[in-house]
């Protein structure tokens, strides 16, 4: 039972949305880097429009450093 309870928990975090700056703050980069890269869509990170905020998914996040791994 404490697997699925720990497993639900990194789901949820992995599904959670961040604020831009929260997922600056994650990538070591600065907000106003992320709202270039939205702006210029280069290099091509997911978000989403909440009414005017802007969030991102933590899976998106993941995924994009992982897409950016040298082998």
């Amino acid at each position: 039972m404490k697997d699925l309870e720990k497993n639900e928990k990194v789901i949820e975090k992995i599904e959670s949305l961040l604020t831009p700056e929260e997922a600056a703050a994650y990538l070591k980069v600065k907000a106003e880097t992320l709202a270039s890269w939205r702006h210029f869509g280069k290099p091509e990170l997911p978000y989403f429009r909440v009414g005017r905020l802007i969030r991102y998914r933590m899976s998106d996040i993941i995924n994009f450093v992982g897409a950016g791994r040298v082998a």
